[in-house]
């Protein structure tokens, strides 16, 4: 069990070399950039970069150039009221040397700075600006102030400060030097062979260095675990191009560190010869140093294993380097006889003299390729028939030599091709991962490119259908370059031989129309009939006019008239034309222009016509309705005359039938409540007291009820109010004029009859017409009120749904914890895990937020972008970009950018984070574990 454990864990350490040993380190053109970035800081113009400048360039024994001017600047530009200011001036001034800064009171200023209530970034610089001016510090309150700092903020960046000023107060730094394993613990991976701070190179680089530091101080190995440090090495050797000089100084300073502690030091296996091996450069160089490219004393390399990419296949194993001097060593790769491809060489270093410090020794790989010459052979070109019917025509060609004729082809034919590929060296057959054969049009440069196929005996053949590729030559024919070319990564000899040249098409014989012969026309007799049949109906109308005559006092004289029949007459021309000498084509385009005043005068002649014709007999109404009142109230005089003629008459005469005292006993009984009686034997009775009939009675009652009714005298027994008072009135009335005759009394009666029974029909109609008049209006009020009711209701209704939705909030919060991925220009940013999502109006699937009402929102988000990579957002509104955030600064690091917008949105309006057209591609960093990028919005007011 033991053995298998050890088996295990060697194989898991091996594959931990192979991916995490570092493959690169500062090389001379690395350092000579960041003396650059150093150098770039003078003169100086600001204290900052010249303390990280000035530091840089001691730490790689480079004079500062000069630096009597430095002085006097960095001595001009500090500020004595920044902690800040002074502790990068005094810096700068410790590391001129014979520099000194003159701050005034400095000494409280700084001892006041060092306080519980400060950061822990405030504390390190005041306590290291106290120790470079020379000035006395009080160790307790500096580990006091630091203890209660960090427990408001224990971020790896503040640690790293209190790393470095616990290694330089010294003394009891055990409960700091426990708290590296917590801080390192917090770092994050990428790609399985990076580990990084959150705050990019300078937190990462500050961390580490000061976690070494205090290694030192507390003379133990820190504990960071082997793997983890060959990825923060790993880490830093892939930000070696910043060009910040706060980075680029800290970059330096922990390289070096990992270079010269005495715990730790990764071993850096680099390819130092071309990548490219072939039998005229064998040797394959590997380069085994520190981080810094300085040699590690006398090693022992080997080659554990050299296999294959495409086939896995193992050429080589444990075979040993030789030393070409203290840290490059090389070997002869071509003894094997690799085939031609590329290879991972794995290799193993192994110190003659036990040295624990070494980290990464086994499991490194280089990859190398296997060039080779080849040669093509067996080359054939010709042309055959599709279907096959007689045999190909094919050529043999010579590399480099062109074909003597030219090859015609048309489209039911082929070109055909076949050749061969061999090494030169072992005679084989070989492939090219490209093998094309270009044609070329010679007149217009036109160039189509086709790929030849292998071949299961290991040849190439190209097969070209001419017909069925006229598509890709653009049916365009005539005399095409025919081009063979060859290359790969692993071929020393690609080349492009101009095979021939080919005709696409062969010439055709020319081709002879024949027409058909026209048809015979009918005899003009015909014709001529046709044309005396269609003009006949004109020729009757002119006649028509001559006999009859034509009315023309009734046409308008306005320009709309006019033009209408001109217009018309210029149509019926057009016809005339189309049918004698115009095409359709023609007809139809000045026809459309004839059209359009056509149309214009037309319609406003009609409408003229139209309201002469509404004003005329709006005229005619008036008149007769004059006049029917004319008639009416000269009537109604006449009635008027006659009735009153009658009531006098009439009042005479009833008078003279009965004396006052009978009236006087009448009015009694009038009083007493004859006037609403209608009973015959009180009628009776009272004739019977007043000795009169019981018609004068009735004929009594009726008057008497008309006076009341009209305020004055009774109304006179006309016969038309007799006829309507029935047969009473009808027997008082033949009563009374006896002595008329007959005849006319016949007559009269009927008369009245009549009438009496118009009058009723007339009265009973407009009865009923007033009430259907009565019930359609109660019928339109009612369904008024009707809908009036339904909508209220429905108003209402939605005045409390919409209170009630109105109660519940709108917000959304969401992140991305996938890992760091990349999205093109103009896409969607999806915050795929919700954290919150009230309302649900945030789709997760597609990063889209529909606004469930019309309102004020408020949207926020934050977008964290890796390494020198750049991404910049906007967030879009229904296609309008509302705001923007991003990130294009690509010296290194994790950088982050946030964006809050205030905005008003419509009902059912999507809102999104998407990419910008900046650049090509967008790089952000999240991790499972860590979100760095968030989405949320929230409703504010509702607009009613």
């Amino acid at each position: 069990m033991a053995k298998v454990t050890s088996v295990v864990w060697l194989f898991a350490a091996v594959v931990v070399g192979q991916a995490l040993t570092p493959s690169t380190f500062l090389t001379t053109i690395d350092k000579a950039r960041l003396k650059s970035v150093f150098e770039a800081a003078f003169p100086v113009n600001d204290v900052i970069n010249a303390h990280y400048s000035i530091l840089g360039l001691k730490m790689m024994n480079i004079p500062v150039p000069n630096s009597q001017e430095a002085c006097k600047k960095v001595t001009s530009l500090v500020d004595a009221k920044s902690v800040s200011s002074l502790y990068h001036a005094s810096g700068a001034a410790k590391a001129l040397g014979s520099c000194k800064v003159n701050a005034a009171n400095a000494q409280a200023f700084l001892g006041e700075a060092i306080k519980d209530t400060a950061s822990v970034a405030d504390i390190f610089s005041a306590f290291f600006a106290l120790k470079n001016l020379g000035l006395s510090v009080d160790n307790t309150k500096v580990s006091k102030a630091l203890a209660e700092a960090l427990k408001k903020d224990d971020s790896p960046l503040s640690y790293g400060y209190a790393f470095l000023v616990s290694a330089e107060i010294g003394g009891d730094v055990k409960k700091m030097f426990d708290s590296i394993e917590d801080i390192v613990a917090q770092a994050d991976e990428v790609d399985e062979k990076y580990l990084q701070f959150e705050g990019g190179l300078y937190a990462t680089a500050l961390v580490i260095d000061a976690a070494y530091k205090l290694s030192e101080t507390a003379k133990k190995a820190p504990t960071i675990p082997e793997e983890k440090v060959l990825k923060f090495a790993n880490y830093f050797l892939s930000r070696k191009h910043v060009h910040q000089t706060r980075s680029a100084y800290h970059l330096l300073s922990v390289v070096k560190t990992l270079t010269e502690n005495k715990y730790h030091i990764p071993v850096a296996v680099t390819l130092a010869s071309s990548v490219a091996v072939s039998q005229s450069m064998s040797t394959v160089q590997v380069r085994v140093s520190n981080l810094m490219g300085a040699p590690l004393g006398p090693l022992t390399v080997v080659a554990d294993s050299a296999k294959h990419l495409r086939d896995d296949a193992i050429v080589l194993s444990k075979k040993p380097f030789s030393a070409k001097d203290e840290s490059l060593y090389e070997i002869n790769f071509m003894e094997s006889k690799p085939a031609p491809g590329f290879y991972r060489l794995t290799i193993s270093a192994t110190p003659k003299k036990a040295d624990k410090r070494l980290l990464g020794t086994s499991g490194a790989y280089v990859e190398v390729k296997v060039t080779t010459q080849v040669s093509i052979e067996n080359v054939e070109i010709g042309i055959a028939d599709k279907d096959q019917t007689t045999a190909s025509r094919t050529t043999k060609l010579q590399y480099p030599k062109k074909a003597a004729n030219t090859f015609e082809a048309d489209s039911h034919q082929k070109i055909i091709m076949k050749f061969q590929l061999k090494d030169k060296s072992s005679s084989k057959s070989v492939s090219a991962h490209q093998t094309f054969v270009k044609l070329t049009n010679q007149n217009t440069n036109q160039e189509i490119i086709f790929v030849a196929q292998t071949e299961t005996s290991g040849g190439y053949k190209f097969d070209l259908d001419v017909g069925a590729n006229a598509k890709e030559f653009g049916q365009l024919s005539g005399k095409y370059g025919m081009e063979l070319i060859v290359g790969d990564a692993v071929i020393e000899n690609p080349f492009s031989w101009p095979l021939a040249d080919e005709s696409q098409y062969a010439k055709k014989p020319e081709i002879k129309h024949v027409f058909r012969e026209p048809e015979k026309r009918p005899p003009s007799v015909v014709s001529t009939v046709f044309t005396a049949l269609v003009l006949l109906p004109l020729a009757i109308l002119f006649i028509c006019w001559m006999k009859i005559g034509a009315n023309i006092s009734n046409f308008p004289m306005s320009l709309s008239a006019v033009g209408f029949h001109v217009c018309l007459a210029g149509i019926f021309g057009l016809y005339y034309l189309y049918f004698t000498c115009l095409n359709m084509f023609d007809t139809v385009r000045y026809l459309g222009i004839l059209a359009i005043p056509t149309f214009l005068f037309g319609n406003r002649l009609l409408s003229s016509i139209a309201a002469k014709r509404k004003q005329e007999m709006m005229k005619s109404a008036q008149v007769r309705v004059q006049k029917d009142q004319h008639n009416i109230r000269k009537g109604e005089k006449q009635d008027m005359d006659s009735e009153a003629a009658n009531n006098i008459k009439h009042e005479k005469r009833s008078r003279e039938i009965i004396d006052d005292e009978t009236l006087t006993l009448l009015e009694e009984a009038w009083n007493d409540g004859l006037r609403s009686t209608k009973e015959k034997e009180k009628i009776k009775a009272l004739g019977v007291q007043t000795n009169l009939s019981t018609e004068k009675i009735e004929v009594w009652i009726g008057n008497r009820r008309a006076k009341d009714r009209r305020g004055g005298v009774a109304p006179a027994y006309s016969k038309k109010k007799a006829a309507v008072r029935g047969p009473s009135a009808y027997t008082l009335f033949s009563k009374q004029f006896k002595q008329v005759d007959d005849m006319e009394a016949k007559m009269l009666i009927s008369a009245l009859a009549i009438h009496s029974l118009l009058f009723s029909g007339c009265c009973s109609m407009s009865i009923g017409k007033l009430n259907d008049t009565v019930d359609e209006l109660q019928d339109d009020r009612l369904l008024a009120l009707e809908n009036t009711i339904r909508r209220l209701k429905s108003q209402i209704k939605n005045v409390t749904n919409s209170k009630v939705q109105h109660k519940q909030p709108v917000m959304f919060y969401a992140r991305i914890n996938r890992s760091t991925f990349t999205l093109q220009t103009l896409s969607t940013l999806v915050f795929e895990t919700v954290i919150l999502n009230i309302g649900e109006h945030y789709d997760k699937y597609d990063g889209v937020f529909v606004a469930p009402w019309k309102g004020i929102y408020l949207f926020s988000w934050t977008v964290s972008i890796y390494s020198s990579n750049y991404a910049v957002t906007e967030l879009i509104i229904e296609g309008r970009s509302v705001s923007k955030t991003g990130d294009t600064d690509t010296s290194g690091g994790l950088h982050s950018a946030s964006m809050t917008a205030l905005t008003t949105m419509n009902r059912d309006e999507h809102a999104f984070i998407r990419t910008t057209t900046y650049g090509s591609t967008h790089v952000f960093y999240s991790t499972s574990n860590r979100p760095h990028s968030s989405f949320l919005g929230m409703l504010v007011y509702v607009e009613k």
